[in-house]
């Protein structure tokens, strides 16, 4: 993929699930594919001239369903659906049987 492909993918699936693989790929070395992910994010960040958390935690994901949740949809499933988009992202890469696990996180 390009880096004008997740810069798509951002938009498409949302920012939660391209940091998710962004996660995994981290993981498994491939940076190369992190750099074109990284430079996605920094063209967003300056067309909505807004600064991007890279890093998964509670706020992220609570203020990611949130905004859905406005549009509609229901709290539980939403996060599970960024999930799923995360893997499809992930097969779309080549990479196959790859399933996120739903990170529970308590409050501190």
């Amino acid at each position: 993929m390009t880096d004008r492909d997740y810069y798509r993918l951002i938009f498409e699936y949302g920012i939660l699930s391209v940091l998710l693989v962004l996660d995994y790929l981290t993981d498994i070395e491939n940076y190369e594919e992190c750099s074109k992910i990284e430079s996605a994010i920094r063209q967003c960040e300056l067309i909505t001239k807004t600064k991007i958390k890279r890093v998964i935690d509670a706020d992220l994901i609570n203020e990611t369903t949130k905004e859905l949740t406005g549009k509609g949809l229901t709290g539980d499933g939403i996060y599970g659906k960024y999930l799923i988009y995360a893997e499809d992202i992930l097969n779309k890469l080549g990479y196959s049987q790859i399933v996120f696990k739903e990170i529970i996180l308590e409050d501190a």
